[in-house]
């Protein structure tokens, strides 16, 4: 689940079809997503550190590898959770904003109270659909989110038409 909730959806049918929803930021629902997010990338950096605790204790540092694969052990855990926390205060301005979509067929249009967007299609990498949400990977690490969980079930159709591939 995505840290927004649906506001507002219409679709405009016809020739050129058209889905526009605003969607509002919510920090109640970015703090679960956060956390789902830091545990992917804590998951490896711990399973490293059991690694380096059990070669550590191979070579007689038992003591120290006791304390590394706690704090390994814990990481996953407790991490995601202070991290998150974090993440919530340092970017408190930003929640309870209102983005606008407008999705057609050459593309995506944001439009918040201080910017604006546009993603062609033709410049997507790639697609990808996930529960509440569609992920479109622009290039490199950056992504567009564009939030389905309060559309209805013909928008979601209307907007899986309008998606490329």
């Amino acid at each position: 689940m995505m840290p927004f909730k649906i506001i507002y959806s219409s679709v405009l049918m016809g020739d050129d079809t058209v889905l526009t929803f605003q969607a509002r930021t919510e920090a109640a629902l970015a703090r679960p997503f956060i956390r789902r997010r830091m545990r992917r990338y804590l998951l490896p950096v711990a399973a490293g550190g059991l690694v380096v605790a059990w070669l550590i204790a191979l070579a007689g540092g038992r003591q120290y590898a006791f304390y590394l694969a706690v704090s390994s052990a814990l990481l996953p855990i407790y991490g995601p959770w202070m991290m998150s926390a974090e993440a919530l205060k340092r970017n408190a301005d930003k929640f309870g904003r209102m983005i606008a979509f407008r999705i057609d067929r050459t593309g995506v249009q944001t439009f918040t109270g201080f910017s604006e967007g546009r993603w062609n299609w033709s410049d997507v990498r790639r697609v990808e659909q996930r529960r509440d949400q569609v992920l479109v990977h622009i290039g490199g690490p950056e992504f567009l989110c564009i939030p389905t969980g309060g559309l209805s079930e013909d928008e979601r159709a209307q907007l899986k038409d309008l998606l490329p591939g």
